[in-house]
C-alpha cells in the first residue's frame, strides 16, 4: 500500500530560548501497517535549518551543525498510544574536529529528553518510548509533540526517522513499576526485536557521557533469553541490586537519557541496537 504524505501547518514556537519557524512538514504516513510516519528526505521541508546543514544524496540525508551555532534542528511531529515507538537510522558518523555529541528531545512542554550524549556518539538504529518522553494526559490518544535533535563534531548520515507499532531491529527498556525514579529492588525489563534470528544476545549499560562502561548487580553485561524459538525475540527481567559508572565524572549518568542500554548480537543481520534509560535510575555503588 502506498503512503499518503501528511501535511501540517504549524506557527511559531519559543523553544530553549530559540525562535522556532515552522513550514509545512511532509512525511509519509502510514507507508505500512507498523508505521505510524516515516521521514523518508524527499525533502528537508518543516525542519528547522538555520543551525544545520542538509545534504541530501542517494536516499540519505547528512545532518551537520553549522560553525557558531548551538546546532539545533526539529519539527513537530505525531504521536499515538498505539505506535509509541521513535526509531531513527543514523547509518553513519563523520568524525569533524570540535566536541563531539547528540541530543534527542522531546522538545514541547514538559517533554524530557530521550538522550544525552556528550563527548562521543555512536552511529546505527535507536529505539526510544516517546509515551515515556513525557507524561501525555491520560485521556488522549495522539497529537504533535516538537522532536528536538542537536548534532556536535559530526556529519551524521542518516537514512530514516519513524513512529512504529512494534520496533524492528531494537532494544527497548520497559519498568515493572510505574516509577520515574527506579532504585535499590525495582525492577525493568529488557526486549530485543530481531528481523533475521540470533544465536545469541547479551546487553551492556555505557554512560552517555564517553561512553564509560557501566556495571549492574557486579556484572560488565546482561544475558538476554530467547523468548521465541527463531530467536528474533529476546529479553531479561532485572532486579538492581547495584549500578556502578566505571568512571565518576560531574555529569549525573542516572538521569534520564544518560545511560545508553547496548545489545549485542551474535548472528543476524545486525550487531549492534542501542536505547537509553526512559527513567532516572538511582545510582547505587557495591
Amino acid at each position: 500500500m502506498k503512503g499518503k504524505v501528511v501535511t501540517c501547518l504549524l506557527g511559531v514556537v519559543f523553544l530553549f530560548g530559540i525562535t522556532v519557524f515552522q513550514s509545512q512538514a511532509e512525511m509519509v504516513s502510514f507507508p505500512d501497517k507498523n508505521t505510524l510516519w516515516e521521514e523518508n528526505w524527499s525533502t528537508v521541508e518543516g525542519w528547522r535549518t538555520g543551525q544545520v546543514e542538509f545534504d541530501s544524496e542517494g536516499g540519505l540525508t547528512t545532518l551537520s551543525k553549522i560553525k557558531g551555532t548551538n546546532g539545533s534542528t526539529g519539527q513537530y511531529v505525531k504521536w499515538s498510544r498505539d505506535y509509541p515507538y521513535l526509531q531513527m537510522y543514523i547509518q553513519d558518523i563523520e568524525p569533524i574536529p570540535g566536541y563531539k555529541g547528540l541530543v534527542v528531545i522531546n522538545g514541547s512542554r514538559g517533554g524530557r529528553r530521550m538522550v544525552n550524549m556528550g563527548g562521543s556518539y555512536l552511529p546505527g538504529i535507536w529505539t526510544f518510548d516517546v509515551l515515556n518522553s513525557q507524561r501525555f494526559p491520560g485521556d488522549k490518544d495522539g497529537g504533535l509533540f516538537f522532536l528536538r535533535m542537536d548534532f556536535h563534531g559530526g556529519k551524521f548520515v542518516f537514512d530514516w526517522i519513524k513512529m512504529v507499532k512494534i520496533p524492528q531491529n531494537a532494544i527497548v527498556v520497559e519498568t515493572v513499576d510505574t516509577r520515574e525514579k527506579l532504585r535499590k529492588g525495582d525492577k525493568f525489563k529488557i526486549k530485543v526485536f530481531l528481523d533475521e534470528p540470533a544465536i545469541d544476545v547479551t546487553v551492556d549499560i555505557l554512560s552517555a557521557y564517553l561512553l564509560h562502561p557501566v556495571s549492574l548487580n557486579g556484572e560488565p553485561y546482561i544475558q538476554l533469553r530467547k523468548s521465541d524459538k527463531e530467536g528474533r525475540k529476546w529479553e531479561a527481567e532485572v532486579t538492581i541490586e547495584a549500578i556502578k559508572p566505571g568512571r565518576i565524572s560531574n555529569v549525573n549518568v542516572g538521569d534520564q537519557g544518560r545511560l545508553i542500554f547496548r545489545a549485542n548480537i551474535l548472528g543476524g543481520k545486525i550487531k549492534n541496537t542501542y536505547t537509553s534509560n526512559p527513567w532516572t535510575i538511582e545510582i547505587l555503588k557495591e
